[in-house]
């Protein structure tokens, strides 16, 4: 959705971006952009402290904390 309620993230993730890149590289099959873009963020989703302050904030009651599972999972690899 990319509104960014989850933000700030206490350990400093940009969830709406990591969400974004993953989107391109698994549902337009860019993976090459979208590694690349992951690869200079300076904190990754696998850096998630699991504090669940950003579940806390989202009006639309996603599971971040696992999305940001899957998506370390699919461009941490």
């Amino acid at each position: 959705r990319r509104c960014e309620y989850c933000q700030p993230c206490p350990s400093g993730l940009k969830i709406p971006a990591m969400f974004l890149f993953e989107g391109y590289y698994t549902r337009y099959n860019l993976k090459e952009w979208a590694l690349e873009r992951y690869a200079a963020l300076p904190v990754k989703a696998s850096d998630c402290s699991q504090c669940g302050l950003c579940e806390s904030r989202c009006p639309y009651e996603l599971p971040i904390r696992e999305m940001l599972k899957q998506t370390a999972a699919t461009l941490e690899k």
